[in-house]
């Protein structure tokens, strides 16, 4: 196999790794403004949204250069579809592909290079799409955001963000009994792009592989080995904005939605209702069920091993955060998006100050039917160590007196005392960063 040299950030010989990403400097923040164009605005499931994109990042030479990658999303109450861009001579091209099957209505199509995420929602493109059978009318809405207009404006801010001229992978090591002491061996395969790299006395918790150029699709194989095989490999996933229910999605219709208005007749109003098809919710107990209740749920809300087994390559905290809509990361918690619409919270969910300071926003966390004082728990625990897994939002989380949501997780069986056998399935992972689209 062709074995590639790529560089390894670290400070001396790859002893102590840090991402950019996670640790914040104070510097000057330059906005990369994106100009986005799609074909159209009114779509059907399964077409193809084709776009292209470019950077503006000022013109009078003090800007340093705009980033190589860009990702594009279609949201609705979460994220559709998302793909990442690389950066060629003509800029930005690339397409969005819609399901089969999909809901009829308003969507919304995001762009933002990692370096927007410094600013927030500031300088993240998005605007407006219909999607459904719209009878050959025109659908049009002038809402959009193209990011900030004072491109030569240098903002003193936090920088938590670098531009991405490269793609990198970040992994945590972390022990599976025991302590951390021990020298450790790295290796890091992808075949698709003939990759190997192989580093050894190792003592970081944490290695970013940087330099790193790969297409959608690539897989990653990441291996750790050491002396008492107590280590294991965790990928910190990719880095995307958070979700955020823009404007228009849910609740008003703006202008140029189709809508169904009634007619008026002698000044009466009459409404045609839908029907209304009422289904009985059948009531199921998972075999290994993570309630301290031994509470039955609706078959939709428990994911067990067969349906958990094909995400085993990411963490527990990535598969919530990418598959239920109303939660997101903070300082490595998971808290609830409720949190703005909710001015307080009773005891139960406060830790009794009246302002957002010290308040608790995080669901509630029971692992193996023992509640956890936190969602940083979940911190190290792939979805591989994972036999059945319920999300319970709003209402649903009734019984435990909370609405700011319910997370129940049973671990898998067997070797988990037995720390060297259950070290040998978990020292090896298999991952598949966001590559770059590979154009039709």
């Amino acid at each position: 196999m062709k074995t590639k040299y790529l560089s390894i950030i670290a400070a001396l010989n790859l002893l102590a790794v840090n991402l950019s990403a996670q640790s914040t400097h104070k510097g000057f923040y330059s906005p990369e403004k994106i100009l986005f164009e799609a074909e159209r605005n009114t779509y059907s499931p399964g077409d193809t949204i084709c776009f292209k994109a470019s950077l503006d990042c000022g013109s009078d030479g003090s800007n340093p250069d705009p980033s190589n990658y860009l990702y594009a999303e279609l949201l609705k109450d979460s994220v559709v579809s998302r793909v990442k861009i690389k950066r060629s001579d003509s800029g930005f091209n690339g397409y969005l592909v819609i399901p089969q099957g999909i809901s009829p209505g308003r969507y919304s199509i995001r762009a933002y290079t990692r370096w927007n995420l410094n600013s927030g929602l500031a300088d993240i493109y998005h605007s407006f799409i219909y999607i459904g059978n719209t009878g050959g009318a025109n659908i049009t809405d002038s809402v959009s955001k193209t990011g900030s207009s004072e491109q030569e404006k240098l903002l003193d801010t936090d920088i938590k963000y670098q531009r991405e001229y490269t793609q990198s992978i970040h992994i945590m090591v972390v022990p599976v009994f025991g302590k951390m002491q021990d020298k450790y061996s790295l290796e890091v395969v992808a075949p698709d792009i003939n990759l190997l790299i192989k580093k050894e006395s190792l003592t970081s918790n944490s290695i970013l592989i940087d330099g790193l150029d790969f297409p959608e699709g690539t897989k990653f194989y990441i291996q750790i080995t050491s002396k008492r095989n107590n280590l294991a490999p965790r990928w910190d996933g990719d880095i995307f904005a958070g979700y955020y229910n823009y404007g228009g999605l849910k609740g008003e219709p703006r202008r140029g939605d189709p809508i169904s208005m009634p007619h008026k007749k002698d000044s009466i109003r009459e409404y045609t209702l839908k029907e209304i098809t009422v289904r009985e919710k059948s009531l199921y107990r998972p075999y290994y069920n993570p309630s301290p209740f031994n509470q039955t749920f609706e078959r939709r809300q428990v994911k067990e091993r067969n349906e958990l087994k094909k995400f085993d390559n990411i963490s527990v905290i990535d598969y919530i955060l990418s598959n239920y809509n109303g939660f997101m990361l903070n300082n490595g918690k998971i808290e609830s998006v409720r949190r703005s619409t909710i001015p307080r919270l009773n005891n139960s969910e406060s830790t009794g100050t009246n302002d957002d300071v010290g308040r608790k926003w995080e669901p509630l966390l029971f692992i193996n039917g023992v509640k956890c004082e936190s969602t940083s728990e979940l911190t190290g625990i792939s979805v591989m160590d994972v036999e059945s897994l319920i999300v319970l939002k709003g209402n649903e989380g009734a019984l435990y007196n909370t609405t700011l949501g319910v997370i129940l997780i049973s671990l898998r069986r067997g070797g988990v005392e037995k720390a060297p056998a259950s070290v040998k399935k978990t020292n090896l992972i298999k991952i598949e960063p966001l590559g770059w689209q590979r154009l039709l």
